[in-house]
């Protein structure tokens, strides 16, 4: 009877060890993903795409919420947000111009990837452009795509 109290308190110990190696984990992996307000302040894209660091926009759907939907007035409007995005406008490298879709290319220096700014989007919506994140440090925060799509009642066309 002794040894089976014993055995019970052992047990319960050792389901707390883990409960308090899994706590930590967890509270380690958010640490890490989480932005710190002095990070997004000093970096133009992070501040955009992380307004008071949380992600920009709102999800695309629940299933995948780091597709960012925001809204826009226009084209010239999301590509200007794209533009507040890149720190040397220089950078900005523009794919194949002569194609039917606008593409532009922005090299992140510091979060190894880029950011890839097109026109090319689905018909049949209110989808004027995205940006596609090529960077898995963002990814890991929470953002891979930016898809702008233009306001209603600001396109009296569809």
């Amino acid at each position: 009877m002794q040894s089976k109290k014993i055995e019970i308190v052992k047990n319960i110990g050792m389901i707390a060890l883990l409960i308090a190696i899994i706590m930590g984990s967890i509270m380690a992996y958010r640490r890490e993903n989480c932005i710190k307000p002095n990070e997004y302040e000093k970096d133009p894209m992070l501040r955009v795409l992380f307004t008071n660091g949380k992600p920009i926009g709102q999800s695309f759907s629940r299933f995948q919420p780091e597709k960012r939907m925001v809204r826009v007035g226009s084209y010239q409007e999301a590509y200007e947000i794209f533009l507040s995005m890149c720190t040397d406008k220089k950078k900005i490298i523009t794919v194949v111009p002569e194609a039917i879709h606008i593409c532009y290319l922005y090299p992140l220096c510091n979060k190894n990837g880029y950011l890839c700014f097109t026109d090319k989007v689905e018909s049949d919506t209110y989808e004027v452009a995205v940006v596609w994140v090529i960077s898995d440090s963002i990814a890991k925060m929470g953002v891979r795509e930016v898809h702008f799509v233009e306001t209603i009642k600001n396109n009296p066309h569809k």
